[in-house]
C-alpha cells in the first residue's frame, strides 16, 4: 500500500507525539476507503485513499499490523459546519513564516477570529501579555463571525501540511468556539480541537 510522501509525512508527524501508553494511536487506521490518524487533539482523514474493502491498522513507527481496537473517530467529524470560509492557499503560504514565529514560548495560545472580510490569527502570551497578529483575506464566507483559541503548534503544523496539496484554496469549517474545526484541501481533512481559555 503506497502512500503519497507528503501524506505519509503528515500522518507520521501527528502520531510521533503519541505517548507509549496509548499504542493504538501510533497507528494509521484504514476503513471505508479512508485513512485516519489522531493523537486525541487533532485528527486527519484522507478520503478515498485505499480500497473500500480494507479495514486494518498499521503502526507507523515500524509498519507492523498490531491487533488493536482503534477508536471510532469518524463520528468526531461534524457532517455540517455553521460557519465556512475559503482562503487562497498562496496567501496562507505567504503568512506561514509569521504563523510559525508565533509558536515559541510556554503558555501561549492562538486566537482565531473569522468574519466576512478576513481570518485573523493572534498569538497571545498569557505570561507577558505581548501579542502578535496577522490577517488573511477571505474569498468566501458563510455563517456567523466566530472567535476561538487553539494551540499555536498544532495550527502551524496543520497549515504547513495542508498547503502542500493540489487545490488552490483551503476550506475551513467551524461550529462553536469549543467544537473541533476542520481544514480541508483536496481529499484531506485536518481536524483541530480548540482550547478553553479562562
Amino acid at each position: 500500500m503506497k502512500m503519497n510522501s507528503d501524506v505519509e509525512r503528515m500522518l507520521k508527524n501527528v502520531v510521533k507525539s503519541v505517548s507509549d501508553t496509548r499504542p493504538v494511536l501510533k497507528c494509521a487506521h484504514f476503513e471505508n476507503g479512508n485513512t485516519y490518524v489522531t493523537d486525541s487533539h487533532r485528527l486527519i482523514r484522507v478520503r478515498n485513499s485505499v480500497p473500500k474493502g480494507i479495514n486494518l491498522d498499521i503502526d507507523l513507527s515500524d509498519f507492523s499490523f498490531p491487533d488493536v481496537n482503534y477508536p471510532s473517530v469518524d463520528r468526531l467529524i461534524a457532517k455540517k459546519f455553521s460557519t465556512n470560509i475559503r482562503v487562497t492557499k498562496s496567501f496562507v503560504k505567504t503568512a506561514l513564516p509569521v504563523i510559525k514565529s508565533m509558536r515559541p514560548g510556554y503558555n501561549a495560545i492562538i486566537e482565531i477570529k473569522v468574519n466576512e472580510d478576513h481570518l485573523s490569527i493572534t498569538r497571545k502570551s498569557l505570561d507577558t501579555g505581548i501579542n502578535q497578529s496577522l490577517e488573511i483575506g477571505v474569498d468566501y464566507f458563510e455563517g456567523e463571525p466566530l472567535t476561538l483559541s487553539c494551540s499555536p503548534n498544532y495550527l502551524s503544523e496543520a497549515l504547513t501540511s495542508m498547503v502542500q496539496f493540489e487545490d488552490p484554496s483551503l476550506q475551513i469549517g467551524f461550529n462553536t468556539p469549543l467544537q473541533p474545526f476542520i481544514i480541508t484541501n483536496s481529499n484531506v481533512d485536518y481536524l483541530l480541537t480548540p482550547v478553553r481559555v479562562f
